[in-house]
């Protein structure tokens, strides 16, 4: 079976956002031995998967944030988004190449504070961006250090998508074409059932034994993370949980946004894919939001869940998202 790396990595432990929420604080960011395990693997994954790509930190109001910029900046840019406990790694072998190959120019981030290399002013999560008009400004300031001025397309997944959103309503100039890949809390609601199990997967965790949560997100039948996945891929997840305690991720509290903040995000060419047994929000009702709505090109896979990045519906889903993208 072949899978991506990364596949947990877009796995919002929900009670990492709820808890850290109300726990702003200065953290020793980046150290410590769970983060240095972390960061090992990363660095290693990062040097192979984007080989062929510009690495920067870029300074922002909020600290420093690492992209990965792929391709020849004179053409069209793209900028791409992970999940919550996620980062620019899940775009190393799925969506960034395929897009780089036909002609666009592809910048890759690492959250400002969340798993991966970007880093909040003095590891103070207070300077983390914490609402839409501060996702606004952030984006601003990562598109200025390349020099370009919008509009750009923008991809986004789970909560990156939320993310991306949230940049469409506040700031619609910045952007060309949206694709939102399973998107939480943006036509539906975050569902009760996983914020639970979430909360109880991040408290009972315990090493190897902890895959349970994953492959529930994975509506793929008989999929078991720790079977299929390749080793290093596992033991990247493994180092991700290990140093998401310690990271103090600082999420936006994510809200379903109203209709008629919706109309202004899809008044943008806008693509939105999702599984249809999805276990992040409750699919039915996100459908007859986005129906409600109009205006979408909504693609729904049946048999598929929240980690498309491993799912059956992989090829597809890069398929559908790299030939709307093309279409600008």
């Amino acid at each position: 079976m072949s899978r991506t790396l990364a596949a947990g990595f877009v796995v919002v432990l929900a009670a990492v956002v709820l808890n850290r929420h109300f726990t702003r604080k200065s953290v020793n960011w980046h150290q410590g031995p769970e983060w240095e395990a972390y960061l090992e693997l990363y660095d290693k994954w990062v040097s192979d998967g984007f080989k062929d790509c510009e690495s920067r930190q870029v300074v922002t109001d909020f600290g420093f944030t690492q992209v990965y910029a792929c391709g020849d900046s004179f053409h069209p840019p793209v900028l791409a988004h992970g999940g919550a406990a996620s980062s620019s790694v899940i775009y190393t072998n799925w969506i960034m190449p395929s897009l780089v190959a036909r002609g666009r120019f592809v910048l890759a981030v690492d959250y400002i504070c969340d798993l991966g290399r970007s880093r909040p002013v003095d590891g103070n999560t207070t300077y983390c961006p914490a609402t839409k008009d501060h996702f606004v400004t952030w984006t601003r300031q990562i598109l200025a250090a390349f020099q370009i001025q919008g509009p750009v397309s923008m991809i986004g997944y789970s909560y990156g998508a939320y993310l991306s959103a949230s940049v469409a309503l506040k700031a619609p100039e910045l952007v060309d074409r949206l694709v939102m890949i399973a998107p939480a809390a943006v036509f539906a609601p975050v569902s009760l059932s996983f914020v639970l199990r979430a909360l109880f997967h991040s408290l009972v965790y315990s090493g190897p034994s902890g895959f349970a949560f994953e492959n529930w997100l994975s509506a793929t039948p008989g999929f078991d993370y720790a079977r299929d996945m390749q080793e290093m891929h596992v033991d990247f997840l493994k180092a991700g949980k290990r140093a998401s305690p310690h990271a103090t991720v600082l999420l936006s509290q994510p809200h379903q946004f109203s209709k008629e903040e919706l109309e202004v995000v899809v008044s943008h060419p806008t693509l939105v894919i999702w599984g249809a047994q999805e276990k992040v929000f409750d699919a039915s009702v996100a459908r007859k939001t986005a129906n409600s709505v109009g205006g979408i090109v909504l693609k729904e896979y049946p048999g598929n869940g929240h980690l498309l990045i491993i799912e059956e519906a992989r090829p597809v889903a890069e398929k559908d998202t790299v030939d709307f993208i093309m279409q600008s």
